[in-house]
């Protein structure tokens, strides 16, 4: 018997090309968690998160970096867990939508923030298309890749003018999972509201 646990989807097809058997499960979503508890944050206006949302193209990153495993995500909870909502607006890919409420929010020519990708566990490639994404409704994102200690740093002490991209893991159950990574006694993304 072989294992190799891999969460990446490059490597999992190239595994499965080779005649290994997988399995596969819902294992949760990368979500980019903004510090939206600064009040001089573009992120702490929630025009701007949701413009953040409508700028990405989910079904694209999927199509190019999935490898045939991966699945458009439009929230943390994963289908089939209760607190999963099938809402067609979530997560839609709508450029002019993003801009508009960038406007709406005050920042009609965009800002300048900074994504910093979890170390092992975001693909780099995803984080890529997702700045060129941004890029083109006027959020200029520099990426950042930090190794898992500096990553760690951020994550417990915080961060500023950005997002953390974070695998987040649905646990046993979803009030389980939010506890562990928003409640406040956790500990986790303290600039996140």
């Amino acid at each position: 018997v072989h294992v190799l646990a891999v969460t990446s989807a490059e490597q999992a097809a190239m595994l499965r090309a080779q005649g290994f058997k997988d399995i596969t499960m819902y294992t949760g979503t990368v979500s980019l968690m903004p510090d939206s508890n600064d009040p001089d944050s573009p992120f702490s206006h929630e025009k701007v998160r949701l413009a953040l949302s409508y700028a990405i193209d989910r079904e694209a990153i999927v199509k190019a970096r999935g490898f045939g495993l991966w699945s458009p995500a439009n929230q943390a909870v994963t289908p089939g867990k209760p607190g999963y909502v099938k809402e067609p607006e979530f997560g839609r890919y709508d450029p002019e939508k993003a801009k508009q409420l960038l406007s709406e929010a005050g920042y009609p020519d965009g800002f300048r923030t900074t994504i910093y990708p979890q170390p092992g566990l975001v693909d780099r490639d995803a984080m890529v298309a997702v700045q060129q994404l941004l890029s083109e409704v006027g959020i200029r994102a520099e990426l950042e890749f930090p190794d898992r200690g500096k990553y760690n740093e951020l994550r417990f002490k915080g961060w500023e003018n950005g997002l953390l991209a974070q695998a987040v893991r649905m646990l046993a159950t979803t009030n389980i999972t939010y506890n562990f990574y928003c409640h406040t006694a956790a500990g986790q993304f303290p600039n996140m509201k």
